[in-house]
């Protein structure tokens, strides 16, 4: 469960895949003007922080309350407890706090890890070509390509 959170963080934020280790809860709000939460997201390469107003998603698969939820609810060693050293650190507010001290690539690394392990039964060598660092440009695309997505959602992703 821990992986699908950071994973669905990633692809809704349209983030790059090292960046959801900068996630802070004391940096959460819910935003009355567009009525949904939004939680800003650090982006690593440009050194700057943006919203993210995060909106349902008619698949619970990549919907972020249902990933977050369920991170939340069920991952014993993260989640919403914090051990003696995390504490220690500092780490209450941090959102995946297994994921804080851990430099970028990483972070990547870990994500590329769990999108491998989920692909049962794919050879070896078609795994390998797999990994979490097409994740941005992949929900670039869906934005740019879905004629679904209304113009008020796309700025909310964006923002």
């Amino acid at each position: 469960m821990q992986q699908a959170a950071w994973l669905c963080d990633t692809a809704d934020a349209v983030g790059r895949p090292g960046e959801c280790n900068f996630g802070n809860y004391s940096e959460w709000e819910f935003g009355h003007k567009v009525g949904c939460p939004n939680n800003p997201w650090a982006e690593s390469k440009a050194l700057k922080k943006y919203g993210m107003s995060r909106i349902c998603d008619n698949f619970f698969g990549f919907d972020w309350f249902c990933n977050m939820g369920a991170y939340w609810l069920c991952e014993d060693d993260d989640g919403l407890a914090r051990n003696e050293e995390q504490i220690r650190k500092g780490q209450m507010n941090s959102v995946f706090s297994n994921l804080h001290d851990v430099n970028n690539a990483s972070v990547a690394k870990k994500l590329t890890n769990a999108v491998r392990s989920s692909l049962d039964g794919v050879p070896h060598d078609i795994r390998k070509k797999y990994s979490a660092k097409p994740i941005r440009k992949g929900m670039i695309t869906e934005i740019a390509m879905s004629s679904f997505i209304t113009l008020f959602e796309a700025l909310l992703i964006l923002q």
